[in-house]
């Protein structure tokens, strides 16, 4: 079941700086991460879909019968003084978990958890059936997405594997790219020095030529008898 579409949505918290730019998507149940370079508008997204921010353009659509639970990386505004920030998100964790919601939002929700809170949230997430979204940068929360949303220079991509397959043709093709870059640099570079070979050559012909124009028209044997002249004095 489509639970999310996005029509070419665009956003951006100014006008003129755009932060996503004509995104269409469509989101099924599966556990989807949100992946990218710092500040390319992963948690704009999230946000989006939450309903937190509007669309400066396009139209995003959720489908009219399904709840959504979205958790932040932030605590608890009224905090529990006797319960650690650990305890407080495993606690906000647990209240989200428990919804019937059929789409779950987490911005970093790996944030203020040790390692067996972290074990704890892994297990239960793969089970879940429903449409998860989530922002993260612990490997194991990444690793049981089944699809990635790659967010980079305004645009939205969409690859249809697990976090390391995704790594792996990420890497594949920046290093494509960066080969085709060198290639044209070297080519750009060895046509540089061919025409400045050609002009060295073509600046030479015509000195050579500026020098023989005094003598145009004038007979070889004359020139020679001019030479001879010209030695002796």
């Amino acid at each position: 079941m489509t639970y999310i579409k996005l029509h070419g949505v665009s956003f951006g918290y100014a006008p003129e700086r755009l932060v996503l730019k004509t995104i269409h998507l469509t989101l099924q149940r599966g556990i989807y991460a949100i992946a990218g370079p710092n500040g390319a508008g992963k948690t704009t997204l999230l946000k989006l879909i939450a309903g937190e921010l509007l669309p400066s353009a396009g139209e995003l659509v959720v489908a009219p019968t399904a709840l959504c639970t979205s958790l932040d990386h932030g605590l608890p505004a009224e905090a529990h003084e006797r319960l650690s920030s650990g305890e407080q998100k495993m606690r906000q964790l647990k209240s989200a978990l428990q919804q019937s919601s059929e789409i779950l939002l987490l911005d970093e929700p790996e944030t203020h958890l040790d390692a067996a809170y972290r074990r704890w949230l892994t297990r239960h997430l793969v089970s879940r059936r429903q449409l998860v979204l989530m922002v993260s940068h612990d490997g194991a929360l990444l690793n049981l997405a089944t699809r990635i949303l790659h967010v980079e220079n305004q645009k939205v991509r969409v690859f249809d594997s697990g976090y390391a397959a995704y790594r792996e043709q990420l890497a594949h093709e920046r290093e494509v790219a960066e080969s085709a870059a060198n290639r044209a640099e070297r080519l750009a570079k060895s046509e540089r020095l061919q025409l400045q070979q050609n002009l060295q050559r073509q600046q030479k012909r015509s000195e050579n030529a500026a020098r023989r124009a005094p003598n145009a028209g004038i007979p070889r044997v004359a020139l020679g008898l001019m030479k001879r002249n010209a030695e002796r004095t």
